[in-house]
């Protein structure tokens, strides 16, 4: 079957079937386009930042960013047994020091890991107001004062559902966004 347009109006479909090729394109120019781009927009971050730079050390930007302490004003520390029993609770008490000299409020406690995945939590104190339970993660919400330079304990009563080794990361988050953590292992061993 031969395919002959009744008319020929330059489309690619006619060319095709009146046996016309379109002229091939170059793609060295889409290349080079696309290089001359990048280089220009090379240029304008480069120079955008530093007029940013110099304007900011002219009005003292860095003084401000001296006076900005990034570290965390709490410390974490986590008390465990080494080793438990299947099926048997054991405690981990929780040891929370607030180092910022000013009375704070402790908003969360977070375990991650394969202790929160594999053991059940029971008995919490001071208890949370709330607790949200996902497959690889507990929160405890608070909203507990500390004061200033004190420590303050948190208790959880924890039972272990299968024998293996146990991790978790223990993270504290204060109301200022302040956030410290802590890692645990621990081995449970079958009856």
């Amino acid at each position: 079957m031969n395919q002959s347009p009744s008319h020929n109006s330059g489309t690619p479909a006619d060319n095709w079937a009146s046996g016309h090729e379109s002229p091939k394109r170059d793609s060295s120019v889409w290349i080079m386009g696309m290089v001359v781009g990048a280089v220009i927009f090379a240029v304008g971050c480069g120079s955008g930042f530093l007029a940013g730079w110099f304007t900011g050390t002219s009005n003292n930007f860095g003084d401000i960013l001296g006076d900005l302490d990034f570290d965390a004003k709490i410390t974490v520390q986590a008390s465990t047994p080494d080793l438990v029993i299947v099926g048997e609770p054991f405690s981990v008490t929780i040891t929370v020091t607030d180092t910022s000299g000013e009375d704070r409020i402790l908003q969360e406690i977070d375990f991650t890991g394969t202790l929160a995945d594999n053991a059940e939590f029971a008995n919490i104190h001071p208890k949370p107001i709330s607790i949200d339970s996902y497959t690889d993660y507990r929160e405890f919400y608070y909203q507990q004062p500390l004061l200033a330079n004190q420590s303050t304990q948190f208790s959880f009563e924890i039972t272990p559902n299968q024998a293996g080794i146990y991790n978790a990361s223990i993270n504290v988050y204060m109301e200022d966004f302040d956030v410290e953590s802590t890692e645990i292992s621990i081995t449970a061993a079958s009856k």
